[in-house]
C-alpha cells in the first residue's frame, strides 16, 4: 500500500490517496481506492499550519461514498 500526498501552491497538503486501502465488506477486507481532502488552512501559534476542514471517502464503482466530513471548531495546545 502506498499513500500519495498532493500539495497546493502554498505547500499545504490538499489531498491524500491510496489505490488499495483495505475496506471492510462483511467479514472480508477489500482493497478499495480511498481519498482524503483538506482545506481552509489556518496558522496556529508557533507557526504550524493546520487544515480546518477535512473529508474522507471511498471511490466505489457506483460513485464516491463519503464516510467522514468535518470542520475543526477549536484547538487546544495544553
Amino acid at each position: 500500500m502506498k499513500l500519495i500526498l498532493e500539495f497546493d501552491d502554498e505547500g499545504d497538503i490538499s489531498s491524500c490517496f491510496m489505490a488499495d486501502r483495505p475496506r471492510q465488506v462483511g467479514k472480508s477486507s477489500v482493497p478499495t481506492p480511498w481519498r482524503g481532502e483538506f482545506a481552509d488552512y489556518t496558522l496556529l501559534e508557533g507557526g504550524m499550519r493546520m487544515p480546518r476542514y477535512g473529508k474522507f471517502r471511498w471511490e466505489l464503482p457506483d460513485g464516491p461514498f463519503v464516510y467522514w466530513e468535518g470542520e475543526v471548531t477549536g484547538v487546544s495546545t495544553a
